[in-house]
Formats: C-alpha cells, structure tokens, sequence
C-alpha cells in the first residue's frame, strides 16, 4: 500500500459507498456487503428465496440474495488478507429483520417490493430500538466482532456514526417523510447500538454537529441520511487518515492540557501505558475541527496553534470532536490529548491546515 492509495471493504449502507467515492487516489473496492443487518449473518432463511420474485436490477438481486444468505463475513473474510480498511455503517439496522426460514432476513423495502411478505408469511417482526432487537442484535455484533479479531481485521474496521440530520445545507429542514422514523427519535434510538459497538472494541467516527446536514442536490434527493458533500469529504478524510495511520502514532504519556500552558503536569506514571490515538483537523468557514477516528479514551482535550503559538484550549471532555471557530486566516493545527478513566493522557498533533 502507497501512502495515497487504500484497498477498502465497504459493508453498509449508502453513507459508506459514498464515503469510498469521495476518497482522494486511486483506492480499490474489494468488495461492497449492502443493507444487511448484523442479525442475518450465518443466519441463512432457507426457502425465501424461492418465492421472491427478484428485481431486474443486478444491485438490489445481489442485496436480497446476500441478505438471505448472511454472507456478509463470508465475502469479507475472503478478502482479508487484502484489506486495508473495513468501512461500515449500521443504518440497516433501522428497518429491523423478520425471522424466517429457521434464519434472519433485514426487512428490506427491496426484499417487500420483490414479494417479501409472502415469502415470509408467518415470520416474526423484531423491530429497531426494541429491548429485544438490541439484546439479539448485541450478540450478533459480538459475534462479528469475535470473527474480525479472529483474522486480525478488527484494528482494521472503522465504523461511521451516521447521526439522523434535521437541517438542510441550503437551510431550512429536511422533509421527513409520514411513515419515517423522525431523526430526534431515530438518533435516541441508535445511542445504545453504537455504544454498544464502542464497548466491543470498534474504532467510530462520529459526524460533527455541523456537518450532519443534508441537502436538496443530492443525487437521491434530501433525507436525514444523505448528507451533502462536506460529510462525505470529511468522513474520506478521516477514512484515509485512519487507513494510513503508523506506528509512531504510538505516543507515551504526554502533557495535561487542564494544567498550565508552560508544560507543567507531565505524566510520568511507570504504570502508564502506552495508546493509539488518531486524529485528523478539518477546515469549514472559519473554524477548525479536531476528531479522534482511533483512540481507546473516555475525555478529550486539545490545543489550537496558529503558526507555532498556541490560541486556543478546550477542555476535556467526552466528545470525540473538538471545534474552534470564529478563526482568522491563517495556518492550524491542533494537540488532541486523550485520557481514560482519569489516567495519564496520551497526546497527539494534527498535520497543519489552512482557514482561508
């Protein structure tokens, strides 16, 4: 692998493929898993197939039938070797699955339209948000996650935070239509599964406030999860920066950025240990944000220097992006620290970046 270029799985929905599409170089997919639930892999529905009468599009046949299949470890285990970065997404999750054929099938709109509720008749509804859906779902995520340690993928695999965008770029709200979950409700709802994914070890990015924002142009019209072209630029970013991330990212216990702006309060604990921490800055109208894509910590703290002098200090916290606005022109970047639990932080710098 160059430092430009990556080979990348994408196991999601279409904040992921867009993703990919927006990473700069000449990346390769290896392989694309749509819209299927954690819950349906190795969990085929035998006899649905059968009865489904399948789109004429390649895409969405492929879907369904992966999804009846639970293919998805399947197809991303037989490029593992090979994969730099496993992208994925959970916004399937958000239609629930129905268990039939002694298996589990995502309640597609797809799998609806091709004759899915025949095809299922009789099966049980297990619906997003549920006590019962997050309890099954829990253990399929654990389940993946086990699998993907198992062939060294897990370091590897960066989950996207999707929040739900209420606001258009252009301004004003985004339509939300009768029968969709609404974004405050659907965000409350999705709180726990990425927790629970955080619990499990998984690298998340997570989408800053000012970017979770949809837009008129988009190529499938505006919805709460088609974001305009700064999300999916920012999210490449974070992708690339965590792709190409390397050893001497590796750093000791560094300063406490809640002590004096001398360098007092070194950590020098023995005990200390020594964390991953990633992060990348990114540039919008006059502010400069900090966002961790790889770091095991619970608080966040960080820095802003401008051409060598510091400017500016946030203190810690449990977000794992830090804004600054209201910026000058000049060139940036940002000293993240990270700490867990109270212990010794472990710090970071960003590479320099320019507020026009």
């Amino acid at each position: 692998m160059s430092t430009t270029n990556l080979r990348v799985f994408v196991y999601g929905g279409c904040v992921s493929r867009d993703t990919f599409t927006h990473l700069d170089g000449e990346n390769e997919l290896l392989g694309y898993v749509a819209r299927q639930s954690l819950m349906s892999i190795d969990r085929p529905a035998e006899g649905v197939r059968e009865k489904l009468h399948m789109p004429t599009s390649a895409f969405q046949q492929r879907m369904i039938e992966g999804d009846i299949a639970g293919n998805a470890l399947e197809r991303i285990e037989a490029v593992g070797d090979a994969i730099d970065v496993l992208v994925f997404d959970v916004l399937a999750e958000r239609v629930g699955v129905l268990e039939a054929g002694h298996g589990v099938v995502t309640k597609l709109p797809e799998l609806m339209q091709a004759g899915g509720a025949e095809a299922t008749r009789g099966a049980r509804f297990v619906r997003f948000g549920s006590d019962e859906h997050h309890a099954q779902w829990s253990v399929a995520a654990r389940r993946f996650r086990d699998r993907l340690h198992a062939r060294g993928l897990l370091e590897k695999s960066l989950l996207l935070k999707t929040p739900w965008a209420t606001e258009l770029a252009e301004g004003g709200e985004v339509p939300v239509p009768s029968w969709m979950t609404h974004p405050h409700e659907a965000n409350r709802a999705y709180a726990r599964y990425f927790d629970r994914l955080r619990e499990l070890g998984f690298s998340v990015l997570d989408l800053p406030d000012h970017l979770t924002r949809s837009t008129a142009s988009h190529r499938w019209g505006p919805s709460p999860f088609h974001y305009f072209d700064d999300a999916y630029r920012y999210f490449a970013a974070q992708v690339a920066a965590f792709g190409r991330r390397a050893p001497q990212l590796r750093t000791a216990a560094a300063p406490d950025p809640s002590g004096p702006s001398t360098g007092a309060g070194v950590a020098t604990s023995s005990a200390a240990e020594t964390l991953t921490l990633v992060v990348t800055a990114t540039v919008s109208t006059s502010a400069v944000t900090a966002s961790v894509s790889v770091g095991d910590f619970t608080h966040f703290a960080a820095r802003l220097f401008r051409s060598g002098s510091q400017v500016g200090e946030a203190p810690y916290t449990r977000s794992r992006t830090i804004t600054f606005d209201a910026l000058p022109p000049g060139r940036y970047r940002v000293r993240v620290f990270g700490r867990k639990d109270g212990g010794p932080p472990t710090a970071t710098t960003t590479a320099w970046v320019t507020v026009d």
